[in-house]
């Protein structure tokens, strides 16, 4: 039945010639007649009508042959299998059977383009086969489904071209069945942690550790408890008296003979310095760091009679100018400076001197 209406679709189709014919005679004679000015125009239109009937049964015919051919058209699409594990490769394959005067349009189309669970792995190529009056085209994918439960393959849009146009049509959808994948090993399930009962045993340890920190606390404080203690001794030092001291230095001076060398300032220098030292260790004032006019200040408070006072004052100026201004003082004031130096000191010294302890 099949080869027959396809045979009938055809030999239509083969008569598209002289339809085209029939429409140019056609138009032919009513330009001819129309030329003829012995001719009405009634008899012009009744002229072509009767050749028009033809063309118009001819343009019906080649229109419902196309038609069929379109309708006549088929796409299924076929699976490996509709049950399988996640992941598992499936061979997806379309099929095409539709005359020969209409062609596939579309066949870089892609199935399943619009379910994400659905991965097409790889794409095989067109495989077209003609017997007798109709084609059959054949394509084939291998897809994977990453989700489990029921996942259909939706339908495919299939584009037919013939000489009328284009029609598209829709194949049917494939539902699958896909399931988790089974553990191979036969593992048990996780089961929760078992708490054993407390024993002495389990703080054993602990118990231990703090007894022996404990006991290092003990040990160390008995240690300290008994570490000696070191006595204190107390230095008794039998220091010389300060006009001592000063007496010894001005006799020392005495016989370097520094001044009868020339060495003035020098000779100045020391006695001076032999002197503050001396107010600075009888009166407990800061001689070695005060200028004279400090000295002679922190002295008047110490009640000293006024003729030590003057004398003092004079000798401290003389000095000032010897030693800053480089004054070239008499040759008998030397020794006379170092006179006053020794009557001062021993006008000024204290009779019994407190020896100083140092612990």
């Amino acid at each position: 039945m099949k080869n027959v209406i396809f045979s009938i679709l055809d030999s239509r189709l083969s008569i598209r010639q002289e339809l085209l014919n029939s429409w140019d005679l056609l138009i032919d004679m009513c330009l001819s007649r129309l030329r003829t000015a012995g001719l009405r125009t009634e008899d012009c239109l009744l002229s072509s009508a009767c050749h028009l009937l033809p063309a118009l049964r001819l343009s019906l015919g080649l229109c419902f042959s196309l038609s069929l051919s379109l309708c006549y058209s088929q796409a299924s699409l076929s699976i490996q299998k509709t049950q399988a594990l996640i992941g598992d490769q499936l061979e997806l394959t379309l099929q095409i059977n539709t005359p020969s005067s209409s062609q596939w349009a579309n066949p870089d189309v892609v199935p399943a383009d619009t379910v994400d669970v659905i991965e097409v792995v790889a794409t095989g190529d067109v495989r077209q086969s003609v017997d007798g009056d109709y084609t059959q085209y054949l394509k084939t994918w291998t897809i994977a489904v990453f989700d489990t439960g029921v996942i259909r393959v939706p339908p495919m849009p299939i584009i037919l071209q013939n000489a009328l146009g284009s029609d598209t049509q829709y194949t049917n959808d494939i539902p699958l069945i896909i399931s988790g994948v089974a553990d191979s090993l036969g593992l048990a399930p996780i089961k929760p942690i078992i708490r054993e009962p407390a024993k002495f045993s389990d703080y054993l340890v602990y118990i231990i550790g703090v007894l022996a920190f404990g006991l290092l606390i003990i040990l160390a404080i008995l240690y300290r408890r008994r570490k000696p203690k070191v006595k204190e001794v107390i230095e008794i030092r039998d220091e010389k008296p300060a006009h001592t001291i000063a007496l010894e230095q001005l006799d020392a001076l005495e016989r370097e003979k520094l001044w009868q060398q020339g060495l003035i300032k020098e000779y100045h220098s020391r006695m001076n310095h032999i002197m503050r030292t001396y107010l600075e260790q009888r009166y407990r004032i800061p001689a070695l760091e005060s200028t004279s006019t400090e000295i002679m200040k922190d002295l008047r408070e110490m009640e000293l009679r006024d003729d030590l006072l003057q004398q003092i004052r004079e000798v401290m100026e003389v000095e000032d100018l010897i030693k800053f201004a480089k004054a070239e003082p008499p040759v008998d004031i030397h020794a006379q400076y170092l006179d006053f130096a020794r009557s001062l000191i021993l006008q000024t010294k204290v009779d019994s001197q407190i020896p100083s302890v140092n612990a």
